[in-house]
């Protein structure tokens, strides 16, 4: 390839780019804003498996998302309380080389990942989930 056709080719890149750049940017001001009127932070005492934790990341694949699923939250994840000293949240994510895929996470360290970011809780409403269904669904998850 010669040079004239890397200029161009570099251009079109740059075109691409700066395009994809100004699309994020108007959908900023598109995402929905459903933010709880109140908040309050997460009780772990209380988390029950099956509830819903969920966030709001303010980065540009959260906006990204939030645009396409018309709803401010990103980003959820389930409780699985094994016990009452052993609470994690599975979610399939991309925190760092350690945590990433289908995982199941400590509660403390799945907020110390999110303490930036907006957080929900959503309460199952449900009959309760049994540790033994949680389980058996993880066992069948490839990683």
């Amino acid at each position: 390839m010669d040079y004239r056709q890397q200029i161009i080719e570099g251009i079109a890149i740059g075109i691409i780019i700066v395009a994809i750049a100004i699309i994020l940017f108007v959908m900023k001001g598109q995402v929905p804003n459903d933010y709880p009127e109140t908040s309050t932070d997460i009780n772990v005492d209380e988390l029950q498996t099956g509830d819903i934790v969920s966030v709001s990341y303010r980065n540009h694949l959260g906006i990204f998302i939030s645009f396409w699923s018309s709803s401010t939250w990103s980003h959820p994840g389930m409780i699985y309380k094994r016990s009452d000293k052993e609470i994690f949240v599975i979610e399939a994510c991309r925190y760092d080389k350690e945590w990433r895929g289908v995982i199941v996470i400590p509660i403390d360290k799945w907020i110390e990942f999110n303490k930036k970011n907006s957080l929900a809780l959503t309460k199952i409403s449900g009959p309760r989930i049994c540790n033994e269904i949680v389980e058996n669904a993880l066992s069948k998850i490839v990683t």
